[in-house]
């Protein structure tokens, strides 16, 4: 019994030791037709259909967001439902979808949906953010 108390210690030291998946934070600019609007994403390391997987924040005039979750991968797109009610401009994207994928240069792009999701109402460009 010793042996197998001492195994499960060693396991939850172990894993207290050892990072946690950390977030991935991404940001680049939606231009809105007038102006360019600041966008932040943060997506957990969560795979699992119907978990929480980030959220999405817009700034300046827009100053909205939606938590996301994840939906699924399909051709090597991650695929993500707005969750939340949205307010001012995120209104159009209630209960829409987030599409993300790589760029041709290793960046990150992200296409966002509106309920119906059928065609893109915004593509963005997202990059690491330098600290």
């Amino acid at each position: 019994m010793r042996h197998i108390t001492s195994i499960f210690a060693g396991a939850m030291l172990l894993a207290s030791i050892l990072p946690a998946s950390a977030d991935e934070k991404f940001a680049g600019t939606i231009s809105d037709g007038n102006d360019d609007i600041p966008v932040a994403l943060t997506i957990t390391a969560t795979k699992q259909p119907g978990s929480a997987a980030g959220q999405i924040r817009f700034e300046d005039q827009w100053k909205c967001g939606f938590a996301l979750q994840f939906s699924k991968n399909r051709d090597k797109v991650d695929v993500y439902s707005l969750q939340g009610a949205g307010s001012g401009r995120c209104i159009a994207l209630a209960s829409g979808y987030l599409h993300r994928g790589a760029g041709a240069d290793g960046s990150t792009v992200i296409q966002l949906f509106d309920r119906t999701h059928k065609d893109p109402v915004y593509t963005v460009d997202l990059v690491l953010p330098s600290n």
